[in-house]
Formats: structure tokens, C-alpha cells, sequence
């Protein structure tokens, strides 16, 4: 069968494995099945595996997209609490250059550090206590 889109390919049937990049942010959906064409690499999704293929691509784009709402967040508290990106790092844990990639998307933010911002979000007035504690173990 002739590839629609190139009008110049033939299509083969095939289940393959598709990495899918979204904002910078690469994913790969397995499984994906259709007729893919030899020359344009396009894919005609078969009918009723269409919808799963764009369900991962949906969910993906939504974790792509709630990642970077929640990375603006916490540069919004970080910002709030009067702390450089260095500050941060060396007080908060990560080191001096860990909220570049916090906040860029390079690094993955733990958990923790995301429930301690959250925290200070909340009750600002505890980075008192933290700077203390900090001061404290760097004696």
C-alpha cells in the first residue's frame, strides 16, 4: 500500500517503539501500533490503537507541563524568601549551583525539597530556623 502523506513509500505493518519530544522533554511510547512508511518514517495509526497512542502523548505533555508550573513555583518561593539560587542550594541542600537546574529542567527536584518549599511557602518565617540550623551544622 502507498504512503499517503509522500504518495511515494510503501507501508509495512509494524508495533514499534516511538520517542515522542514535547518542550525539550523526550519520552518513548511503546508499543504503537500501525502502518509505518519506509520513506517519510510517517505512521497511519490503526484505528482503535490511535486513541492509546494519543493518550500517552496527552499524559505526557500534562506531567511536561505541571513539571514547569511547579518548577515557576518554587523559584516564586525561593524568590519570596529573599534567597539567591546559591543561597538556596548551599541552605535548602543540592549545593551551590543545584536551583539552576532545579528551576531550568535539567535536574529532577527531590521530594523533599519540593515539601520544604511548600512548607516555607506557608510559614515564611521558619527560614529563620533553617538559616540557624544550617549555621549550626557548619560549626
Amino acid at each position: 500500500m502507498k504512503c499517503p502523506h509522500c504518495d511515494d513509500g510503501h507501508l509495512v505493518y509494524d508495533i514499534r517503539s516511538i520517542p515522542y519530544t514535547y518542550k525539550g522533554k523526550t519520552t518513548l511510547i511503546h508499543d504503537v501500533v500501525g502502518d509505518y512508511c519506509k520513506s517519510c518514517k510517517e505512521i497511519i495509526h490503526i484505528r482503535e490503537h490511535g486513541h492509546e497512542f494519543h493518550e500517552h502523548v496527552r499524559g505526557f505533555r500534562d506531567k511536561v507541563d505541571a513539571d514547569a508550573r511547579l518548577r515557576a513555583r518554587l523559584r516564586k518561593i525561593r524568590t519570596g524568601l529573599g534567597l539567591s539560587r546559591s543561597e538556596a542550594g548551599s541552605l535548602l541542600g543540592g549545593g551551590a549551583q543545584a536551583f539552576a537546574g532545579y528551576e531550568s529542567g535539567e535536574a529532577e527536584v527531590p521530594e523533599a525539597l519540593v515539601n520544604l518549599l511548600l512548607l516555607l511557602e506557608r510559614r515564611p518565617e521558619l527560614i529563620a530556623d533553617v538559616r540557624e540550623l544550617g549555621a549550626d551544622t557548619k560549626r
